[in-house]
């Protein structure tokens, strides 16, 4: 069974916006690691598409299985974890 994730709807637009900056950085320089950039693309996606399906049946939370790629949505919520308890 691949590993799934659990996020409010409330946090998916920040976790999108952190898995941007997480693509953004293994695309530079010059395609190094494009790979993970992929994987984060495409986990990016999925998970903006599972947000509008959760929003059009009145879900408060999107589960989605992402497999090998659920490390970098992890990752993402680290980074927003550690972000807003520097503030």
């Amino acid at each position: 069974m691949s590993p799934s994730i659990t996020i409010s709807t409330n946090q998916v637009s920040n976790v999108r916006r952190e898995l941007a900056r997480m693509e953004h950085k293994r695309r530079w320089p010059l395609g190094l690691r494009s790979g993970d950039a992929q994987a984060i693309r495409a986990t990016r996606i999925r998970l903006g598409a599972a947000m509008i399906e959760a929003a059009h049946a009145g879900e408060r939370t999107v589960t989605i299985e992402l497999g090998d790629a659920a490390h970098f949505v992890e990752e993402a919520l680290d980074r927003l974890t550690a972000t807003a308890n520097a503030r």
